[in-house]
């Protein structure tokens, strides 16, 4: 997984804050002329599944702003591990309170990528969170999906009877439960 829990912040982490259209315009008001003539230039408007990278004065990296739905939407940050340069990220404070199970969700989710046969292009860029129950359990979440969709990707030749065993048999093992086959004539 490309988020990790973790109770402060690691240093050089890049914020990473969350908009939407309705609060778009009250949050550039809180910019600098710098950056409210940044956003104007490059168009962003806080339009979901979007984002900006926000330089600082010496053209590096200072923020990313991501448009969402909604502070909770469940894909809200899905788009931005593959597509923002390699590093370390956090969510910053500068727009929308984020859901913590949604950031950690949305974020897993963005950085799947089936590698049975080919391996990623690039490693997806990293999410730190807070350590709650909130962020664990949509780290949870994103990783059923992700088993799902690994079986689901797999080509029917590569996936038979004993191969769906063996995937029932590492959830099995993972939650700390039974796991029992029957094959041949019983």
């Amino acid at each position: 997984m490309s988020v990790d829990l973790k109770n402060k912040p690691a240093p050089g982490t890049t914020q990473v804050h969350v908009i939407d259209r309705a609060g778009f315009a009250a949050a550039l008001e809180r910019l600098s002329a710098f950056e409210r003539q940044w956003m104007t230039t490059t168009g962003f408007d806080g339009a979901p599944d979007t984002h900006l990278l926000m330089p600082d004065e010496r053209g590096e990296l200072s923020a990313v702003w991501a448009g969402v739905h909604g502070s909770s939407h469940p894909f809200a940050l899905s788009s931005l591990p593959r597509a923002l340069p390699a590093g370390t990220y956090r969510l910053g404070e500068a727009g929308l309170a984020m859901d913590v199970q949604a950031a950690a969700m949305s974020w897993a989710l963005g950085s799947y990528a089936f590698e049975a046969f080919k391996p990623a292009r690039r490693a997806a860029a990293r999410l730190e969170l807070p350590s709650t129950a909130a962020a664990s359990r949509g780290l949870r979440i994103a990783s059923a999906i992700s088993m799902a969709r690994d079986l689901i990707n797999t080509p029917a030749e590569q996936l038979g009877p004993a191969e769906l065993a063996e995937a029932v048999q590492r959830v099995a093992k993972v939650h700390g439960a039974k796991f029992k086959q029957t094959v041949g004539d019983a």
